[in-house]
């Protein structure tokens, strides 16, 4: 699988990390821009040139967070994400070109025409510490409470889908 974005996909590839412990996962409420001031969301930032996603987050969440992280499952859309999942802020598509024909993920779509990938992960060592990107930050339950908080709009659908794959996890049971 190809982790980095080809070029001409329009822009640089974000990649978040959907920090998760104990039932809940942490979010963090933006500074900036204006238009994203007070809004939530999952750690993470853009990919540098030739970098892989999952070593990109690692190095988003030591920049942002002051964390070490191990890299998990890639958050995708499910089945049931319905025919309008491929449109619009907060979608889901496949690439175009060969990255979509071999069957590859380009991500979920941003309001900004950008890619995000967002993995779940789980702390290695420390703990998570804001820097001036963030003046706020929170370990949410896993649950539809999470959804309470004003969450950057692209995200709302990675956050649905979190908490529809930690229910069925747990539905399940450990070792199933």
């Amino acid at each position: 699988m190809t982790d980095v974005l080809p070029a001409g996909q329009g822009g640089p590839l974000i990649v978040a990390a959907a920090l998760v412990r104990e039932g809940a996962f942490f979010a963090a409420r933006r500074t900036y821009p204006p238009t994203l001031a007070g809004l939530w969301e999952f750690p993470g930032g853009k990919c540098e040139p030739g970098e892989d996603a999952h070593t990109a987050l690692r190095r988003e969440c030591r920049e942002e967070l002051g964390v070490e992280i191990a890299v998990h499952d890639e958050v995708r859309p499910g089945p049931d994400a319905g025919p309008g999942a491929a449109s619009g802020a907060g979608s889901a598509e496949r690439a175009d070109g060969p990255q979509g024909a071999a069957g590859d993920w380009a991500g979920w779509t941003l309001a900004n025409g950008l890619r995000m990938r967002v993995f779940r992960a789980s702390l290695l060592t420390g703990e998570p510490r804001l820097t001036d990107a963030h003046d706020d930050g929170a370990w949410l339950p896993l649950d539809p409470a999470a959804l309470e908080v004003p969450w950057i709009p692209a995200d709302v659908p990675i956050v649905e889908r979190l908490l529809a794959l930690w229910a069925r996890q747990t539905a399940r049971g450990p070792g199933r």
